[in-house]
């Protein structure tokens, strides 16, 4: 039975993160294996829960995981910088977009620097994606 959970537990380390529509959860427990350990890309909002231009993005945020539901090749995912950090990043202000592009030893780190609006952000995937446009 000891061995039966290990491997249960080894496999969903291992496994791809499932994209739903929904922001995913960071923490320094999961950012790992979520981000840095990932077969997709990942962009990541480290943001405060203090801070205005967060709260305001938030919807749009949320909009972007909606509309790439049925993305199995990027996950949308965000991380609470008063809770939680990553040696990962350098983060100096909120919010910080980084698009975490998949492949080889460490994925490459692409910061977001334009409108924070859903539409703004998809476009911003699609030109720095890992993979084939027609597969976004």
């Amino acid at each position: 039975m000891k061995y039966l959970i290990l491997l249960v537990l080894a496999i969903s380390v291992f496994a791809d993160v499932k994209n739903e529509g929904k922001v995913i959860e960071l923490t320094a427990d999961n950012f790992n294996s979520i981000v840095l350990e990932s077969k997709q890309d990942v962009l990541v909002k480290f943001f405060a829960p203090w801070c205005g231009h967060c709260k305001n993005m938030a919807e749009a945020y949320k909009t972007l995981a909606a509309n790439l539901a049925d993305n199995q090749n990027v996950l949308i995912a965000e991380m609470d910088w008063t809770q939680h950090k990553t040696d990962a990043v350098e983060i100096k202000g909120f919010p910080t977009l980084v698009f975490f592009k998949k492949g080889g030893e460490k994925p490459e780190q692409i910061k977001f620097q334009k409108a924070r609006t859903a539409e703004a952000m998809a476009e911003f995937i699609r030109e720095n994606s890992s993979f084939q446009r027609e597969d976004l």
